[in-house]
């Protein structure tokens, strides 16, 4: 996957290392809160549709959480095999 995104500060054009991909799940979970907060602040009519978002906000919450962890696992997981 390359980064093409001149906001990253990465805008090489080269594949995204680890810790690029770690620093866009961090991102992706800062964001998903900020959705949250902001979807309990504006409180839509209440639909089956407008039932559902708290549940997924936390799930997509919950799925950035655990996909930058798991990034921050195979790094560190890199660097021993490296060291070895």
């Amino acid at each position: 996957m390359e980064n093409n995104d001149p906001t990253s500060g990465h805008d090489t054009g080269l594949p995204k290392t680890l810790s690029d991909l770690q620093s866009d799940a961090i991102y992706l979970h800062a964001m998903a809160q900020g959705i949250d907060a902001l979807y309990d602040t504006l409180r839509p009519e209440i639909s089956p549709a407008s039932n559902s978002m708290p549940a997924m906000f936390q799930s997509l919450i919950e799925r950035a959480r655990r996909l930058a962890d798991d990034l921050e696992t195979l790094e560190s997981a890199a660097k021993r095999q490296v060291q070895s």
